[in-house]
């Protein structure tokens, strides 16, 4: 994680030499990008077959188009089955000597690993598991076009950051976590017929649990709508009462964009965006467009007058 968090910082140091050069940016656009070129040089993906342009499309469309159906949906499975197609002909290239990578490369790990039967898993299979480390990276863009909106509306804390304050970054992503909508509810379908609470479920039908329902209880967070750091919430708090993405254990349960890796990078993006870089946000009211999901501001957050300003404080 702590290499991610380097790389992530470089990538973004990196991009903002060209920001500077330019009008105006959007910021998830931007991000995105970012954080594709991250987790590619983190895994060890070889991107000689497809441009990071290219391929932050394809992981991006996959999250954008999680919650809906028609066209849209149907390209971006389009574009999945594409990607797939690369990152197997990527595992075929390691299993074969012709691509040489690290022994910890992840991508390799995956690659070679064998079932408990001592075959390699088939390589549609380790496609599949590689784009599973590779998408939820990506997928926290949003979360931190969530912090910049915040850090903007909260400026007290922009500042306390700017100053140097390492203290307080954890709490503030993890509020920007329970305030922000990344997926309002998710859906399943009931396995067995079960009573909860004196309501009936019957087997194959369809549940939605409340995500921004339950991070907004009253009952659990009081002024739930108050943006507030005096709040005993995290990731490390392996619940059903602050469920950002899910409940219960992590470590078992699936997690996208993630847990720790998403509050790591988080915090990451702010000490960036209030100790390396000045700009102004074009969006003087930027709301959270609630109509789609996922959320995001209208136009992804822009930018403007961005340059490169390092504090010192905390790097």
């Amino acid at each position: 994680m702590e290499r991610l968090r380097t790389i992530f910082r470089e990538e973004w140091l990196e991009a903002l030499r060209h920001w500077q050069r330019r009008g105006e940016i959007s910021l998830f656009e931007e991000v995105n990008l970012i954080l594709t070129r991250s987790v590619a040089r983190w895994s060890a993906l070889p991107l000689d077959e497809i441009s990071a342009e290219g391929l932050c499309r394809e992981l991006s469309g996959m999250v954008e188009n999680a919650g809906g159906f028609g066209p849209n949906t149907w390209l971006a499975l389009w574009r999945r089955r594409r990607t797939e197609r690369f990152v197997g002909s990527v595992v075929r290239r390691i299993r074969s000597g012709e691509l040489t990578l690290g022994e910890n490369a992840p991508i390799r790990i995956i690659a070679e690993h064998r079932d408990e039967t001592g075959n390699l898993l088939e390589i549609s299979d380790a496609a599949v598991e590689i784009i599973n480390i590779l998408r939820p990276v990506v997928a926290i863009g949003r979360y931190i076009v969530f912090t910049a909106m915040a850090l903007n509306e909260q400026q007290q804390w922009a500042d306390r950051f700017a100053a140097g304050d390492e203290a307080s970054l954890e709490a503030f992503a993890e509020e920007v976590r329970r305030l922000y909508p990344f997926f309002p509810f998710i859906g399943g379908v009931a396995r067995e017929t079960f009573e909860w609470h004196g309501y009936r479920i019957d087997k194959g039908a369809w549940v939605l649990l409340d995500l921004h329902g339950t991070n907004h209880d009253p009952r659990r967070f009081p002024a739930p709508d108050t943006f507030s750091l005096d709040r005993d919430i995290g990731w490390r708090m392996q619940g059903f009462d602050f469920v950002p993405h899910g409940g219960g254990d992590a470590s078992v349960t699936h997690r996208c964009p993630g847990e720790a890796v998403t509050v790591a990078l988080m915090k990451e993006a702010i000490r960036v965006l209030t100790r390396s870089m000045t700009y102004e946000i074009t969006d003087k009211v930027s709301p959270l467009d609630l109509s789609r999901i996922p959320a995001l501001p209208k136009k992804g957050l822009r930018m403007r007058d961005i340059r490169r300003s390092d504090t010192g404080a905390g790097q």
